[in-house]
């Protein structure tokens, strides 16, 4: 939007030089702005959308992948795309390396800030992530409807991700009243760990937020 404004000022004075015989931003409207809160889920709410031994079919509609992909964002606050971008490589040890943003239009490119980050990652959770990977290649997408060759599409993440939200009783009207979106899990994951009482700085470590950009929401019941 501010590119845009700036666009307008400078094509409104050539426009008015009679340097150009149109303003071709004129039509051109800036986008909207959400700038609501992102909602966060409450402790219960993410146990029953992940606990439980019947939780990848009950609740994800036995797509584990998509289970997976939801779990590893609420635990470790990655981007959707950089959960997209996640390839085998980036599974060193006990963590993850953030190196890739993905889009659909220019595929894998640097992450929001530019810059690497590791976010630990418990080992079971890890070797699920790996099981995924059938061909095994270091490049192969780890959350991926194409052997790992590209990444699953966003479509079919927001799909799921609004079913299983509606099975467990969040219904689509509760969830844009809330504004709950899958950038919601990263507001959660650094709510939980401000609630545990993580340093402000950890806590930017690991998400790379800004000091003013920290969610203050509190995900109810938590112990």
């Amino acid at each position: 939007n501010k590119e845009l404004k700036d666009l307008k000022v400078i094509f409104h004075e050539a426009l008015k030089r009679g340097d150009i015989a149109t303003d071709p931003t004129a039509q051109i409207q800036p986008f909207k702005n959400d700038t609501r809160e992102k909602g966060i889920f409450s402790v219960a709410e993410i146990e029953r959308l992940f606990c439980g031994s019947d939780a990848v079919e009950a609740i994800w509609g036995g797509k584990r992948e998509m289970y997976l992909l939801n779990l590893l964002a609420v635990r470790t606050g990655m981007r959707l795309g950089e959960v997209q971008a996640l390839q085998l490589r980036d599974i060193m040890g006990d963590r993850i390396i953030i190196r890739h943003s993905y889009d659909c239009t220019y595929g894998l490119k640097e992450t929001k800030t530019g810059t690497e980050r590791i976010v630990p990652v418990k080992a079971e959770l890890l070797g699920e992530l790996k099981s995924l990977c059938a061909t095994g290649h270091d490049d192969a997408f780890v959350f991926s409807h194409t052997g790992g060759r590209t990444p699953v599409r966003r479509t079919d993440i927001y799909g799921s991700f609004h079913a299983s939200l509606r099975r467990i009783g969040i219904t689509d009207e509760e969830r844009t009243r809330r504004n709950i979106t899958f950038h919601s899990w990263r507001h959660t994951f650094a709510s939980i760990l401000a609630n545990r009482n993580a340093p402000e700085l950890f806590i930017r470590t690991l998400t790379e937020r800004s000091p003013t950009s920290q969610s203050t929401q509190t995900p109810k019941n938590h112990a």
